[in-house]
């Protein structure tokens, strides 16, 4: 799945995108004598209709139409918003919870009420049907049956399908397409934007048994203005990690935004996230991230994720991640230990001995530099092995 011939990105900071769809919605009420009517599904509570609505949702019904009892303590436009909550809740799930928030391209509500009951009319459009769902529901099993998840660890899983959505699809050209928002743009026509990343990988993950949230925000190029964006976080060990699928695709499957702390997330400069506050006309499908309610529930870690006991590592020479090929996966792996041990922790005997391509028993960029050397010279056709070809790049420099 990997791409090939973008090694260098690695080391340079490419111009890295950022898209999502903001939800646009309307509202409508009025006042009128409701009479039974088998058009309209009849709940006691918004948790009913909620996971009622849940269901049509997922099923990409486009009218939906709820009657509920009347509360004159709550407005119209707060029911409804506690109505899309309760629909898009995390359930553990991966065709729900986030991914239905990401799922939403616009919505309105009509509504009736009299003195006892309320209608509200909901007419969606959605970034995929029905029939596309089926198309992802179908591959999202193929895929983690072909990733053979189960006997993987944790970490080993979040690694499998990371490597598998940043490689899956590139960065989409034509924006007025609706499916480039969503998992099928990147499984059925390997373009997406971040949303379609991001929704895809909380998919994935999901389904895996992953605790996993998208966050949405605002990726910033170093201007003072930013640009909507999408990303991840995935749990390991009791602690969230951020992931920016978007961003290693951009950059040829690279783990710079790999399962990063919220200390060392942005690792190219000037780019940046910018978490979102919420936004006061639509808090249901813009979340304030930022909150104590929500960090109590998914604490970020400070620091990016080390694997205990380098599982992750391959056992030959330069090949960090263990799939039996050289890319530029395997030098920023490097790169990302090299920071992590910045303070002089050392490196356990495994490591260096994969990671140390120069044999001077230290680990450096210098390392990671070799890897990407080498990468090139394989596709200019070179016969040589990482030690033959380290051991005569450096005789070559002396």
């Amino acid at each position: 799945m990997r791409r090939a011939g973008r090694f260098a990105a690695v080391a340079a900071a490419a111009a890295l995108a950022f898209c999502c769809a903001p939800v646009q919605n309307f509202y409508a009420t009025g006042t009128a004598a409701v009479v039974s009517s088998s058009e309209f599904s009849s709940f006691s509570s918004v948790s009913e209709a909620g996971a009622y609505f849940r269901e049509c949702m997922t099923k990409r019904q486009e009218v939906i139409k709820i009657e509920l009892p009347i509360d004159k303590n709550e407005t119209f436009e707060k029911v409804v918003d506690q109505l899309f909550a309760e629909a898009i809740k995390e359930t553990g799930k991966g065709c729900e919870g986030d991914y239905l928030r990401l799922s939403v391209r616009s919505y309105n509500v009509s509504g009736q009420s009299s003195s006892t009951k309320r209608r509200f009319t909901f007419n969606m459009l959605y970034h995929s049907t029905a029939e596309q769902e089926a198309f992802v529901d179908t591959k999202v099993k193929d895929i983690l049956k072909s990733l053979d998840l189960g006997s993987k660890s944790d970490y080993q899983k979040i690694d499998a399908v990371y490597d598998f959505v940043v490689n899956c699809a590139s960065y989409a050209e034509d924006l007025s397409e609706p499916s480039i928002f969503s998992a099928y743009g990147a499984l059925a026509n390997n373009a997406v934007v971040c949303q379609g990343y991001s929704q895809l990988l909380y998919r994935l993950l999901s389904d895996a048994g992953i605790s996993c949230r998208t966050v949405l925000g605002e990726g910033r190029d170093g201007s003072s203005q930013g640009v909507d964006h999408v990303w991840n976080i995935a749990e390991l060990e009791g602690a969230y990690y951020l992931l920016d699928p978007t961003w290693d695709s951009n950059l040829g499957g690279t783990r710079n935004y790999f399962l990063r702390g919220s200390g060392d997330f942005d690792t190219i400069k000037p780019y940046s996230h910018i978490t979102s506050t919420g936004e006061s006309d639509n808090p249901v499908f813009s979340p304030d991230y930022t909150s104590a309610e929500f960090k109590a529930a998914y604490p970020v870690s400070e620091k990016a994720y080390v694997p205990n006991g380098d599982e992750r590592l391959g056992t030959i020479l330069g090949d960090l991640n263990g799939d039996g090929k050289y890319s530029a996966v395997d030098a920023s792996i490097v790169l990302v230990n090299c920071a992590n041990h910045a303070d002089g922790e050392a490196y356990s005997e495994k490591f260096i001995s994969i990671a140390d391509t120069n044999g001077d028993s230290r680990i450096t960029a210098v390392d990671a530099s070799y890897i990407l050397k080498y990468c090139a010279a394989l596709n200019d056709g070179t016969k040589l092995s990482l030690e033959e070809y380290v051991s005569k790049e450096i005789r070559r420099a002396s």
